[in-house]
């Protein structure tokens, strides 16, 4: 049976939300749409077309919230939910570089690595001299975890 539902991750940025979808393959950012959904209505706000999802996620980045029609039966769907679990992942690797950036970071010293577990990490190189009396604060590499794990 097909649902709209409504999803509350936090993301309210939308730079963020084109770096990921230019981040995930065979996504599509679509600009500001209304989309009418098969059972509920019609949402308006920023649309993703997520590869293979019969309608794109609409982003409300005011409230936090995104709709989408879902449909599952009997192994066939509309939309798969680990493409959204990933979709949410590549947001969070984006955020994670975006403030690293507002630090001062320079973006070739933040490196994105796609784990086997599926997980994103985000590893920032911190010169030397950046620590207390020079000593560099991640130790031998020069490297400090951001966000992710390995």
């Amino acid at each position: 049976m097909s649902e709209t539902v409504t999803k509350k991750a936090k993301i309210n940025n939308l730079i963020n939300l084109k770096k990921s979808v230019a981040c995930f393959e065979g996504a599509k950012y679509l600009g500001t749409i209304t989309q009418k959904f098969y059972r509920k209505g019609t949402h308006t706000g920023h649309g993703v077309q997520l590869p293979g999802w019969k309608y794109p996620v609409i982003f409300d980045l005011q409230k936090q919230e995104q709709r989408m029609d879902q449909y599952e039966d009997n192994g066939y769907a509309w939309g798969s939910q680990e493409d959204w679990h990933k979709f949410c992942q590549e947001y969070a690797a984006a955020t994670a570089a975006t403030h690293q950036l507002s630090m001062g970071v320079k973006p070739e010293n933040i490196q994105k690595r796609y784990l086997p577990n599926g997980k994103i990490s985000i590893k920032v190189k911190v010169g030397s001299g950046l620590g207390v009396d020079g000593a560099d604060p991640a130790g031998p590499g020069g490297y400090g975890v951001a966000g992710g794990s390995d």
